[in-house]
C-alpha cells in the first residue's frame, strides 16, 4: 500500500483555514444534472476534512507515493498521528473506495 502513488479526481477547494472540501457530484447523467440545477440545488455534495485528512490531500500530486505522505505526517503532527501507517491506510482505502484518488498503476 505504501508504494502506490494516487492522483485526485474529484474536485476540491481549500478553505481561508487551510482545511479542504471534496466536491462531488450528486449525480452523472446530464439530464439529472440539469433538472437539479434548474431546482436551484447544488450539483455537488461537500465533504469536509479535518486537519490530518486535508494535509494527506494536499500531498496527493500523482508524483507522492503513500510511504512518502506517511513521513511527511510524523513530520508535520509528530506522535499525534500514531500509529500513522495504519490510520494512513485506513484512510487511503476509504479514499480510493469512494473513487475520490486513483492509482493509475491499478487502474490501468
Amino acid at each position: 500500500m505504501l508504494d502506490l502513488i494516487p492522483e485526485h479526481q474529484v474536485e476540491w477547494e481549500i478553505d481561508q483555514e487551510g482545511l479542504v472540501t471534496i466536491k462531488v457530484l450528486k449525480a452523472t447523467n446530464k439530464l439529472f444534472q440539469s433538472f437539479i440545477s434548474f431546482l436551484g440545488y447544488d450539483l455537488f455534495r461537500k465533504i469536509h476534512l479535518d486537519s490530518y485528512g486535508s494535509f494527506v490531500w494536499m500531498q496527493i500530486d500523482g508524483r507522492q507515493n503513500f510511504g512518502q505522505i506517511a513521513e511527511k505526517m510524523k513530520t508535520e503532527f509528530g506522535d499525534s498521528i500514531e500509529p500513522v501507517y495504519e490510520r494512513l491506510g485506513t484512510y487511503a482505502r476509504t479514499l480510493i473506495s469512494q473513487r475520490f484518488v486513483k492509482i493509475p498503476s491499478i487502474t490501468k
